[in-house]
């Protein structure tokens, strides 16, 4: 995402596929494998965007980026495993 964004490739590139990950955490066992790539897809976007300009705009210290991508990717994940969930889980 920061090669698109900055065209340049960055060591931020490898934490991009951990964001991407994370929530699609909740999400296994109660979604089939295409909708657990776009949960993935999704929330790797919104976590990029919570990293990049909104700690910047707020100005709240997070130096792990624990809260953009651990608070608002399992956010996200947790919100789109209720929207992508299987119809036959009975759980």
């Amino acid at each position: 995402m920061d090669f698109v964004a900055a065209s340049r490739a960055c060591w931020v590139e490898s934490r991009d596929a951990w964001r991407a990950w994370w929530p699609s955490t909740p999400a296994s066992g109660f979604v089939q494998p295409f909708p657990a790539l776009l949960i993935g897809f999704i929330a790797g976007i919104v976590c990029y965007f919570m990293v990049t300009l909104v700690k910047r705009q707020f100005g709240y210290d997070d130096s792990l980026d624990a809260f953009g991508v651990h608070g608002a990717g399992g956010t996200v994940g947790a919100i789109l495993t209720g929207i992508f969930r299987h119809h036959l889980d009975q759980r």
